[in-house]
Parts: structure tokens; sequence; C-alpha cells
């Protein structure tokens, strides 16, 4: 062994892997070998057998020896960067892995350019992106792929020498890094939501969908899909069978095709999208519309338990069944029908008088045309219903159908219906001012419901009010799901808008 093969010898964090088992193929760019020993390192300490080139000795044929543990290997991981993709060793590895299918998971150190011939042939691989990803996401995801691909976890017994080599590869503060603390992606077969998400948000996203788990909710996002493998399609079939699309919505989110594609697949399936705004986010042109009629909530402006009520109502919804989409469009379709036998008399009473009431085909097409509006008040009506624990039925099922609401039920709720119309307008880019400007998106009715003009007021009221008649209408029913503490309630609007009154 010469003197350069014994400083590597010396240098190298483990013994690279010999022995029967399933493992690792580490191609990497010697030239970022400072950055690379770290990062296998990790993969060594939590019991993946992992095979890299330090492992041959003087005398051995590189050719011959290299391409023996590549094929023997069941998983190549190759480290991305400019020194890598200059490389032409490396760029044989990865088209041998791919020649021989061999699993390839391509970890990006940098943002590179792929070689020549590798772009098409590494497109429908599941990539790790390490320089934009949190550390634990990153783990999590190189852990995924490795029992993906049914890589053994065993224990070591080589000895190395200690020195201060061995000890700048330890990996530090994420060194008790747990993939068990991390919520598994539901696989089965009952109703589950299905998160989309950008991974840069990972840190913010992470607890919720453990908090969705622990409420009880099967919950399936891309760590069920192992990098190296094929996206596509694999995505696509979560998302056309889960039941409810959540999606954190954030300037990370909103700039990823992959994120904007899942949300068209979800709309374009009629799958329900649900947006949590984890920050003050524009939505991209070509998505306001598709997500206007879609329910959403600015966690970041609202209370924990506020959030997770919100939370909670709308998965029940869509994940037990009781039926809201049907509920809405009942709702909705009454409220038309309500309009058009109004308009109707109108026409009839118009005609007796001896007047011709030339509008009213163009007033009545205008009905037909606004019902994208007619649901979104029903949902929001909904919604006000629930906040005071009441919910909307079939006129069939069990339960005792209410007749009136009190006072303080009534005022409640049209403060939600007013809380709900404010929040879609922020999210449409709306802001305060003294007037009404459908150019520059101002609007004096962005306050709280008490600096609204009473004759506002009275609109959200009468929509609350109506709402037996269109019940009626529809062959439904208003039934209390809850004890009656509405009165009891936490006033969340005016903690809500106090706080957009400061961002106006």
């Amino acid at each position: 062994m010469d003197i350069n093969n014994q400083q590597e010898t010396l240098e190298r964090p483990f013994i690279a892997y010999d022995g029967d088992e399933r493992y690792i193929f580490v191609s990497y760019a010697h030239a970022d070998r400072e950055l690379i020993f770290p990062e296998i390192t990790k993969f060594h300490d939590e019991g993946y057998p992992v095979w890299y080139d330090q492992g041959l000795t003087a005398g051995q044929e590189w050719d011959e020896e290299i391409e023996e543990a590549l094929l023997g290997a069941s998983l190549l991981i190759v480290f991305i960067s400019k020194n890598s993709m200059a490389s032409t060793n490396v760029v044989d590895e990865i088209k041998l892995a791919l020649e021989e299918k061999i699993d390839v998971v391509p970890i990006y150190l940098e943002k590179t350019k792929l070689a020549k011939g590798l772009k098409l042939r590494l497109s429908n691989k599941h990539a790790i992106f390490k320089y934009n990803m949190p550390e634990k996401e990153y783990l999590y995801d190189c852990f995924k792929a490795f029992n993906k691909a049914e890589i053994p976890q065993i224990e070591f017994d080589e000895v190395l020498e200690e020195s201060d080599d061995v000890d700048e590869v330890k990996t530090g503060d994420d060194s008790d890094f747990n993939p068990k603390d991390v919520p598994h992606s539901y696989r089965g077969n009952e109703p589950y939501i299905y998160v989309s998400y950008a991974h840069q948000d990972w840190d913010s996203v992470f607890p919720d969908i453990k908090c969705f788990n622990e409420m009880g909710y099967n919950v399936c996002y891309d760590e069920g899909l192992s990098a190296g493998f094929e996206w596509g399609d694999i995505i696509a079939d979560k998302i056309m069978n889960s039941s409810l699309v959540v999606v954190f919505v954030s300037k990370n989110s909103m700039a990823s095709k992959q994120v904007q594609n899942e949300i068209r697949l979800a709309v374009s399936e009629n799958i329900e999208v649900f947006q949590i705004h984890i920050e003050e986010t524009e939505l991209p042109s070509g998505l306001k519309l598709r997500l206007a009629n879609m329910h959403s909530i600015s966690k970041y402006l609202i209370s924990q338990k506020y959030y997770r009520a919100e939370c909670r109502k709308a998965f029940e919804n869509a994940l037990h069944n009781y039926g809201e989409n049907d509920i809405i469009e009942r709702m909705s379709e009454a409220t038309m029908k309500i309009q058009e036998n109004a308009l109707a008399e109108a026409y009839r009473r118009e005609i007796s008088e001896g007047r011709i009431p030339d509008e009213f085909f163009q007033r009545r097409d205008y009905i037909f045309k606004m019902k994208p509006a007619y649901v979104k008040t029903a949902r929001d009506t909904l919604t006000a219903l629930n906040s005071c624990d009441f919910d909307v039925v079939d006129i069939s099922d069990d339960g005792i159908a209410v007749e009136s609401f009190s006072d303080m039920q009534l005022d409640y709720m049209a403060r939600c219906i007013h809380d709900l119309w404010c929040e879609d307008k922020i999210n449409e880019g709306w802001t305060y001012g003294s007037e009404k400007n459908t150019e520059k998106l101002t609007t004096p009715y962005l306050v709280s419901w008490e600096q609204m003009p009473r004759e506002v007021q009275q609109y959200d009221l009468d929509q609350m009010r109506d709402v037996f008649d269109i019940v009626k209408f529809a062959d439904l029913k208003i039934v209390n799901r809850g004890s009656d503490d509405s009165g009891k309630k936490e006033d969340s609007s005016l903690k809500r808008f106090n706080i957009f009154r400061k961002r106006r």
C-alpha cells in the first residue's frame, strides 16, 4: 500500500461493507469527499450496509472492483454536484446501474445541471434535494428509500482508529434522529386525507400531520413515496383515491409546480381542497379561480384551538360521510329555485298589471350564472351553523328539527358569516379602503363586526334567518348535534379582525 492509499485508509470514516446482506453503493466525486463522508456516516450509524470506493486497497483493479461492487448492490445512491457531473466515473456508474435496473436515488448537494444523457433517464426518479431541505426530512427521505429497497439494518463490529477525522463526521445535533418520529403515510383502504405541501415547509407541516394522526385521521403524503421510484402515477393515484386534499399554502408551495399540479388534479377530479394558509401568500394565476369556492383557513392569524376545530370539521365532513357536499348542493339549488320562483311571481304580477318585464329572461339567466356564489353562500351558512353545533341533514334522518335560533345564536352565526367573507377577501388579495374599488381590490367592509354599518350587518343576519326556508325547500332540516353552549363560545371574530385591521 503506497502512502496515498494509506492516508485514504486512515481518513475513511468506516470500513466499506463486504458481506452477504443487501447493501447500498455510493457514487460520488472524490473532490466532494469532505461533504460526502459525514453523510454516509449517518447512514452507517443507523445500521445500513454501505459500500464506497474507499474499500479498495492497493493492487486491486479499479474498474473490475467498482463494477463488481455496483452489480452486487441493491441500491445506488449518487451525490449530485458540479464535481460529480464532471466525473466520467460517476456518470458511468449511474448509467450502468440504470442498465442493470438497479434503483437509483439522486441526492443533490447543490443546484446542478445533469450530465448529458442523464437528464431524461433520471427525470422519473424521485430525487432528494438536500441543499434546500430540513435535515430531518432529508434523513428520513434517505432512510425511507433504503427501507423501500429492503436494505437491512445490521450491527457492525469493526473498530476504526479514533482520530480527529472520525470525530468530524459525527452527526451532531441530528445524530439522535429517529425515523419513527415521523408519521407514516396511510396505505390502507379506508377514507383518507392527502396532504400537499412544499418540502421546504417540512418543519411547519410535519407537526400538523402528526397532530392530524393523533386526532384519529388517516393521512397520506409523499412520505410513502421513496426516492428513486416512479413519481407521477403513484402520486396521481393517491390523490384520486383520497376523500380530501389538504394544501398547506405558502410562498414555497405556491412556487412549486408539483403542488400546483396536485391541486389542479384534485379540482379536475371534483375532490374537495381544504387550504391551510401558513403565511400570507398570493395564489398564482390560474389557481385563484379554481380555489375560489373551496374552504380555506389562515392558520397564521387564528388561535390553535379555532384552527384545530376548523380542521376537524373539514375532515369529519370528508372522511365520515356526513354528506356535506350533497347538502351544500341541495341548499344552493334550493336557493336558486326560490330566487327563480320569486322572479316568476314578479313576472306574473307585472303581466297582470299590463307591464311587460323585458328583462325577465336576462334576470333568470343571471341567477343560473351565479350558482358558484350560491354554492359559496351555502358552504358558509353550513360552517356558521356548525359553529353553534347545528347540522343540516336529510328530512328523513333522526333528530328533532330546530325551528328557530336564539338572538345570541343568530348574532354569533352572522359574525361567523362576516368572518368567512373577510377571510375569503383577504385570500383573494383585497385590503381595506374607504370605498369599494374592484380594480384596486379595496373595500370598506374589511373590518370587525362592530365597525360594520347596521344595514350590512342585517344582510348577514338575514342570511341566517333565511336558512329555514332554504332547508325546508330542499327537504332538509336543521338539528342540534351537541350541547347548546353557543352563548359561552369565545368570540374569535373580534380577535381575528383586530389583526386584520392592523394589516390593512
